[in-house]
């Protein structure tokens, strides 16, 4: 076994990067997107402050490969609901659109029993101007969140253009925002998690109609 491997076969070089990935999370999370880079390489127990600078590059890329990692399976989870949801179409569609966006960040509040922070990270990044512009100039991103509010624009295609985007940005905004508020909560009770997500589903279905 070569000395930069761990006995489960990860590298040196891939434990620190994950580690760099899980502090930048939690401390984006909870202290915004201010925190440097260096602060983060300190706290992830790296003893060269510039680790996060040496591995990712950027501020932009350290907060990239954290949705990169993160959204993955949140993405693989709307897949599935995706193919799984049966064809329909009007209001009953919306609605099934709308719980494919929101149900999966429920999953998440769900499974990690109050111990997650990535919806918090995740609308820390969106409210930092330059960060959003920044990785909204990136070509890759969810594929299902995509192909999902490409078929919900469709489905409203008798509202106006402007007030049709803005609708579609504020479904996946408000969605994200009052379910970063339950993770700040550390709500574990799986019931009430998935209650609220139902509500959630029923009023931005109304927004994206009303």
């Amino acid at each position: 076994m070569s000395p930069t491997t761990t006995p489960t076969g990860h590298s040196r070089t891939e434990r620190t990067r994950a580690a760099l990935v899980d502090t930048a999370e939690r401390m984006v999370a909870e202290r915004g997107t201010a925190v440097s880079l260096r602060e983060i390489s300190s706290a992830a127990g790296q003893r060269n402050h510039s680790a996060a600078q040496y591995h990712f590059g950027s501020r932009e890329g350290l907060i990239t490969a954290v949705i990169r990692s993160r959204s993955a399976p949140i993405d693989a989870r709307r897949r599935e609901l995706l193919e799984q949801a049966a064809p329909g179409a009007g209001a009953a569609r919306v609605q099934v659109l709308v719980e494919v966006l929101v149900q999966p960040w429920v999953d998440v509040l769900v499974t990690t029993g109050g111990d997650s922070c990535y919806l918090r990270f995740l609308a820390q990044v969106l409210d930092d101007p330059e960060l959003r512009t920044a990785l909204g100039e990136q070509p890759d991103g969810p594929d299902a969140v995509r192909e999902v509010n490409d078929e919900l624009a469709a489905l409203l295609v008798d509202l106006p253009p402007r007030e049709r985007a803005r609708r579609l940005a504020w479904t996946s905004a408000v969605a994200l925002r009052l379910l970063s508020q339950e993770e700040r909560r550390g709500t574990t009770d799986a019931a009430a998690l998935q209650a609220a997500g139902d509500d959630l589903v029923r009023m931005l279905t109304a927004l994206l109609l009303g």
